[in-house]
């Protein structure tokens, strides 16, 4: 997987928090256990200071150091009322003088004044270098920590905010997360707005692009309106809207399959690159169908339908299939003409491998994305099933499934049948009959290819 440079993410104050925190926390860790190891150092130095020298024991010492003190002990004989000093003789039974024994005993060696106090200023300078150590790591973890937040601040303070843009509607997107949709026209900076709405264009693609206005944002991506600086042309900047490994894993397949296609109804890449930061150039459209006033009158709602469906038959036919189809990821040009954005959940067909992390919009879910061991993996039926449940929501202003809850909502779309409520026109029962077919629980019941389901909708056009 793709880990892509943190710049972003080091922009929420949430991260300066916690990247601060933990390094305190690292510090006064560190320096407890260095002043701990210090103190063992020192007992244990103590322990050998105070220890009996085995040199000393039982025997006078022949070390300088030390001096072994033999005291001659003089023993008196008894005699009588007397006693009589050593080295004198005294007769004993058979009447013969004998000298009185002298018994020596040796004291144990010990040390002297001076010794003592020697040791004594060694172990408290021993002391004092073990605190003085620990107090200039102290102090040096506190200087990096005030280091690290004066550049943080000084960087934040440097940074210059896009122009603001006017604030918009929020609709719900996948998965849980909500997109802003921001219809703007070219030239509107909306400058009223507060500061603390402004989202920060990377200063690193300020070279190639100017004038960057935030216009919308999903849950894997920001949208900017920008100039090139090289071709003039207004274009919309997509970068990651945070940096982990499941918004990597999109925004990468983004690049690799959305650069392939080209077609008149889906969005044109015009340049993408991984650095100085993960960004993707493309096409600028004015608005999409998430900020169109729902329903649609039919008319309308069959030449949105239909360029849809031949942007997806163009994909499919180059082994692409989109996964996500619903009104944020379709936008439309200055001339209303409807074109496929938003590839980070596409795969290609032929591809065996599972996507690392499932991710969808609930409510354009179809069966086989919310119970894959039951109505297998998604193919091209997924972007037939989501093609239906967006032509009724064209028609009707809902979706088939509309449930409080997502777990309610998945349970109908594996259980339930689908909900299409009447709207007026000229052709509702046949088109009730093509979202049905593409809205049938199992793949192979739905239409074979896109390309079954644009020659139905041509039947009712000719009609």
């Amino acid at each position: 997987m793709i880990n892509f440079d943190i710049y972003p993410k080091e922009n929420s104050v949430g991260s300066d928090v916690t990247i601060t925190v933990r390094i305190v926390q690292t510090s006064v860790t560190l320096c407890i256990l260095l002043f701990l190891m210090g103190a063992c150092t020192a007992a244990h130095a103590d322990q050998q200071w105070s220890a009996p020298n085995e040199n000393f024991r039982g025997m006078p010492s022949i070390n300088p150091t030390y001096s072994a003190s033999i005291s001659s002990s003089v023993i008196y004989a008894q005699n009588g009322q007397r006693n009589e000093a050593p080295g004198q003789l005294r007769k004993n039974a058979t009447g013969f003088f004998r000298p009185i024994p002298v018994a020596t005993t040796v004291q144990p060696a010990r040390e002297n004044l001076t010794t003592i106090l020697t040791r004594i200023v060694e172990r408290q300078r021993a002391f004092a270098e073990d605190i003085k150590v620990t107090a200039i790591l102290i102090l040096v973890v506190i200087a990096i920590v005030i280091a690290y937040l004066v550049f943080r601040w000084r960087r934040k303070k440097n940074e210059r905010p896009v122009k603001p843009v006017e604030p918009a509607d929020l609709v719900g997107t996948s998965p849980g997360i909500r997109t802003t949709v921001l219809d703007i026209p070219a030239g509107q900076s909306g400058s009223n707005q507060q500061s603390d709405n402004r989202v920060q264009f990377p200063p690193s693609l300020e070279k190639k692009f100017a004038d960057a206005e935030f216009i919308g944002e999903g849950g894997l991506a920001k949208v900017f309106r920008a100039k090139n600086m090289k071709t003039g042309e207004t274009v919309a900047i997509k970068v990651p809207a945070r940096f982990d490994e499941e918004t990597g894993i999109h925004f990468t397949r983004d690049i690799l399959h959305w650069q392939e296609l080209h077609h008149k109804n889906i969005i044109q890449v015009r340049s993408s690159n991984i650095l100085p930061v993960p960004y993707i150039e493309m096409e600028y459209a004015t608005t999409s169908l998430a900020g169109q006033k729902l329903p649609l009158d039919e008319k309308r709602a069959l030449a949105i339908i239909h360029g849809v469906a031949e942007g997806l038959a163009y994909a499919h036919e180059r082994g692409i299939i989109h996964r996500d189809i619903k009104p944020e990821n379709i936008l439309l040009d200055a001339s209303g003409i409807p074109k496929i954005t938003d590839w980070g959940l596409a795969k290609a067909i032929e591809d065996p491998r599972q996507t690392a992390a499932l991710s969808f919009s609930p409510a354009y879910a179809a069966p086989e994305q919310v119970a894959p061991d039951i109505f297998g993996k998604p193919g091209v039926g997924t972007d037939i099933y989501q093609l239906g449940v967006l032509f009724c929501e064209l028609l009707t202003g809902s979706v088939p499934f509309s449930r409080k809850s997502l777990h309610e909502t998945t349970n109908a779309i594996v259980s339930d049948k689908p909900e299409i409520r009447l709207w007026e026109g000229s052709h509702v029962d046949e088109i009730q009959l093509i979202i049905q077919k593409c809205l049938e629980k199992q793949p192979q019941d739905r239409y074979r290819s896109v390309t079954a389901f644009l020659s139905d909708l041509d039947k009712i056009s000719g009609g």
